[in-house]
């Protein structure tokens, strides 16, 4: 990563709905193309039979504009937009604007980067 943000979103997140409920799963990575950052997520609701997501934005400063849409994991099968603010030199979302049918208002950052394994 390049220095143009102080900070990398890439972790593990846990989403919140507007009642302070834990109820999502977040894998988010963030990467550069150009003078491009971009941010990628799945979100995965804790009950699998509601919602599981795929999320893809640009960032620019504290803003992340970006579009997502539910894969058949659970019942919801939506589509919209949606906007972030970075907050707390990256430890925090907070949802600024969406589609009315997006229920995580708020994620908290879990852990950085990628867990450690033999895998890559």
């Amino acid at each position: 990563m390049s220095n143009r943000h102080n900070y990398d979103l890439t972790g593990t997140w846990k989403g919140y709905n507007r009642h302070g409920e834990y109820i999502a799963n977040y894998y988010i990575r963030q990467t550069e193309a150009g003078s491009s950052v971009q941010i990628h997520w799945i979100g995965l609701s804790r009950d699998p039979d509601y919602f599981s997501e795929t999320f893809y934005g640009n960032r620019v400063g504290d803003l992340i504009i970006g579009q997502w849409v539910n894969v058949p994991r659970g019942a919801a099968d939506n589509i919209g937009s949606l906007q972030v603010r970075v907050e707390d030199n990256g430890r925090k979302l907070v949802q600024v604007d969406a589609t009315e049918n997006y229920d995580v208002v708020k994620w908290k950052k879990v852990s950085n980067g990628f867990p450690r394994g033999s895998y890559s």
